[in-house]
């Protein structure tokens, strides 16, 4: 998998320290291809590369759970207006304190190791495989950080920390901003977590739901920090993609992912007529505007492609569906 996305990002060079170059290069030693062990550089002044905005910044690749991985081209451009859009949303001050340990190829930890450079705080990394074995590693660096704290993860690390991390010790109340997206959220989650850490000063309202793909990174929609909208509503309504209140048959809650970021705009299409869909409907999610990602590394891939019936685009098809509730 590794390979086979290194070959399709046309990798030259690869930068990492000479323990990983020994464990890695023995499994991709393509002739074309440097490695440079960074423990291992004399020291020697750094000159930035000249670039223009619509240069290519990074690839980052999808998740490949559908198919195979596909880079998304991001832009100095599209990165600075993702950021842009992140940090007026969070509205911290200057200096806050970021904790992640999310892995930077994935867009929510991305975003936030960056969002400490938008920020000009401290910022604490931790290692992935270290807070998966041990959540309260997490917990205990936010309790630790200056405050006010920028922090989030998958909803799934928010439940380990429920399940295996004790409240006593603990310091929240400078969490201001808890970041959740990724997975669908489920309410009593956000329920459980805020219950759990009550005593230690977490506040519901310092929840920040949101929805992002590779394609928008979390500049697509957010709510928040404020307390999380839930819907509540007919579950065999919602199977045929028509939105009911719950009334006395099965029901299912739903959490809402805020409105779009600026700069971005949201259609709820049904794919088919290529037609926005009515109020109470759902559709699939398109979105464009500014921070929407260029395309996808070596592909014309039609999802960037969307057109309303009228005409009316490109907008980035997502696949998702969604519906509207009052503006989320």
């Amino acid at each position: 998998r590794f390979a086979g996305i290194a070959r399709d990002a046309d990798v030259s060079v690869v930068l990492t320290t000479s323990e990983i170059a020994g464990l890695a290069q023995p499994l991709w030693d393509e002739p074309d291809v440097a490695w440079v062990a960074l423990d291992r550089l004399a020291p020697a002044d750094f000159e930035p590369v000249a670039s223009a905005s619509d240069d290519v910044a990074l690839l980052l690749y999808t998740s490949g759970s559908t198919g195979t991985p596909k880079g998304v081209t991001v832009s100095h451009r599209v990165l600075a207006a993702w950021l842009d859009v992140f940090g007026e949303r969070v509205d911290l001050p200057a200096g806050s304190s970021v904790v992640t340990w999310v892995t930077a190829h994935h867009v929510l930890g991305l975003c936030l190791a960056l969002m400490g450079v938008w920020l000009d705080g401290p910022v604490t990394l931790l290692a992935a495989e270290d807070v998966l074995a041990d959540p309260s590693i997490w917990l205990r660096a936010i309790s630790a950080a200056e405050r006010p704290v920028l922090s989030g993860a998958p909803p799934f690390a928010y439940r380990q920390c429920v399940d295996q991390v004790p409240a006593a010790g603990l310091d929240l109340s400078g969490w201001d901003v808890a970041v959740i997206g990724s997975e669908r959220i489920s309410p009593a989650l956000l329920d459980d977590f805020a219950a759990a850490y009550a005593r230690s000063g977490f506040r519901m309202s310092a929840f920040f739901t949101g929805y992002g793909t590779t394609e928008t990174m979390m500049a697509a929609a957010h709510r928040g920090p404020a307390e999380p909208v839930r819907v509540r509503l007919d579950a065999a309504a919602l199977e045929r993609r028509t939105v009911q209140p719950a009334g006395s048959g099965r029901a299912v809650e739903l959490v809402g992912c805020g409105t779009p970021g600026r700069g971005i705009e949201m259609a709820v299409v049904d794919p088919d007529t290529r037609e926005p869909v009515a109020n109470g409907q759902v559709g699939e999610l398109w979105l464009r505007g500014e921070p929407i990602a260029d395309g996808y590394w070596h592909s014309t891939d039609s999802a960037f492609a969307g057109e309303l019936a009228d005409g009316t685009g490109p907008y980035l098809r997502s696949g998702d569906l969604a519906f509207f509730h009052e503006h989320e």
